[in-house]
């Protein structure tokens, strides 16, 4: 009984800790990817694209509890 429980909160943080990098890997490549190289001038201005990266953003923070 114990070790089943225990394995299955192991499995569940497990899942949590690969949601949680999913999460900011996505952020550092809306980020990253699209926003900052277009401060930076290293992309041209894509209005679609902000917005696209804006939403995704919105969205993963919205995820987070």
């Amino acid at each position: 009984g114990a070790l089943v429980l225990g394995v299955g909160a192991v499995m569940a943080q497990q899942d949590l800790v690969k949601q949680s990098q999913d999460t900011m890997k996505a952020n550092a490549k809306n980020l990253g990817g699209v926003m900052i190289a277009m401060v930076k001038g290293e992309k041209p201005f894509d209005q679609a694209a902000v917005n696209a990266a804006l939403a995704q953003l919105e969205a993963a923070a919205g995820n987070t509890s």
